[in-house]
């Protein structure tokens, strides 16, 4: 067998990681750790993970029972005989691993911390190995979230997002985690589950009209009315996440995620964003995003155009979106000015991309379509649209059998 030199894997690993120094950096302190190590005994190494009393260890390290946080696995201290043999595969393990921990946001990880919490908590009082599974285990699991804790199905699988990523993140098989009896379950915890009554209402176009007519007669200054109303038509048209087009705080801002004027570009029939991150892209480049031209008068090349010719700030770096004052648009700010004008406590920011994508369903757009103008990387698009007035046939049935609502 030919043993490929570590200088050339080390060139091909710069090559297509580019700059990312944690991954380079795992990948030398590996071959540095490893380099004289000779293949060790048939004997198997015992590792400190979760274990129950009896049952066969991972050859691969994961979290200790204490540690309810999001899984990350550093460079491997345990590995199975043949890749400790050969400290090339050692290393690009430990590179796959970095990966693996990096293909969610740190917003994610943060989320996912609950349910892998609750996870190991579920294992440790059924003598259950949390790396090994199986498809019954996963199933009482996701009973008991819906059972003892009363979770939402939208929570439970937010939970089982968690768990997939721990079994990830440590190496373990996911395959449990697709089950017909699993998704048997989840439909029937969908059927037993009425709607909730606080789920988000999505925005019209009616609405939009509405709220525009709240606007001129609102004590907010002209510029501060064409800045509203473009950012929510906008965002309704263009189907934007509240942090893709939206400041996090009224004083301050994160540059490189803000969206900010230089990332605009306004033709006659169109604007064009060019996003730095976004939920799914979190790399530095979130893609871009172009609106087109209405013809009525929710238009947001209209509305864009205006706002940019009565502010002060079109040509600077500061976020788009922001009151004449000073003050950056939140939203915080935005759900509450939403709620007054149309008198309901069920809008909010968001209620723009959920009204987006049922406009496009209400006029025959296919889910992909719909997927690929909101930039979702999953079938979580269906539950953004809503039943309305004149829904095509292929979405009437769809959209009436889903009770898990963003």
């Amino acid at each position: 067998m030919t043993t490929i030199p570590r200088h050339y894997l080390f060139a091909l690993a710069s090559l297509f990681l580019g700059r990312d120094s944690s991954i380079l950096q795992a990948i030398t302190s590996q071959w540095s750790a490893t380099a004289s190590l000779s293949p060790p005994a048939a004997s198997s190494v015992t590792p400190s993970g979760l274990t129950a009393p009896g049952a066969s260890t991972s050859s691969r390290p994961h979290l200790p029972e204490s540690d309810v946080s999001v899984p990350r696995t550093g460079p491997r201290s345990l590995q199975p005989s043949s890749t400790r043999a050969f400290p090339q595969l050692a290393a690009l393990s430990a590179a796959s691993d970095a990966l693996v921990e990096d293909s969610v946001s740190e917003r994610t990880k943060q989320t996912f911390k609950p349910g892998i919490a609750a996870y190991l908590e579920f294992c440790r009082s059924n003598s259950i190995v949390a790396l090994s599974p199986t498809t019954e285990n996963i199933v009482s699991f996701t009973t008991s979230l819906f059972v003892v804790r009363s979770l939402s199905l939208s929570s439970i699988r937010v939970y089982l997002a968690a768990v997939r990523y721990y079994l990830l993140c440590n190496g373990a098989a996911v395959d449990v985690l697709k089950s017909a009896r699993l998704t048997a379950v989840l439909h029937g915890i969908e059927r037993r589950q009425p709607p909730s009554a606080l789920a988000r209402r999505e925005l019209s176009v009616d609405d939009l009209i509405h709220f525009r007519r709240y606007l001129q007669r609102s004590n907010y200054a002209y510029v501060d009315q064409t800045m509203l109303w473009a950012s929510v038509t906008l965002a309704f048209y263009g189907l934007l996440r509240a942090s893709e087009y939206l400041a996090p705080s009224i004083h301050t801002f994160d540059s490189q995620r803000a969206l900010v004027w230089t990332a605009v570009s306004i033709a006659p029939d169109s604007v064009t964003l060019r996003l730095k991150v976004t939920k799914t892209r979190q790399s530095g480049d979130g893609g871009t995003v172009t609106v087109s031209s209405t013809g009525d008068e929710t238009c947001p090349v209209l509305a864009m155009s205006e706002f940019r010719r009565t502010t002060a700030q079109a040509c600077s770096a500061q976020p788009v979106f922001a009151f004449a004052e000073g003050n950056y648009l939140t939203p915080p700010c935005l759900n509450k000015i939403l709620r007054q004008a149309l008198n309901c406590n069920q809008v909010s920011s968001h209620s723009m991309r959920i009204g987006g994508a049922t406009l496009l369903a209400s006029r025959g757009a296919s889910e992909a379509v719909i997927r690929r103008a909101g930039r979702w990387r999953s079938t979580a698009s269906e539950r953004y649209v809503r039943q309305v007035a004149g829904m095509p046939p292929q979405w009437t049935s769809s959209v009436a059998s889903l009770r898990d609502r963003v």
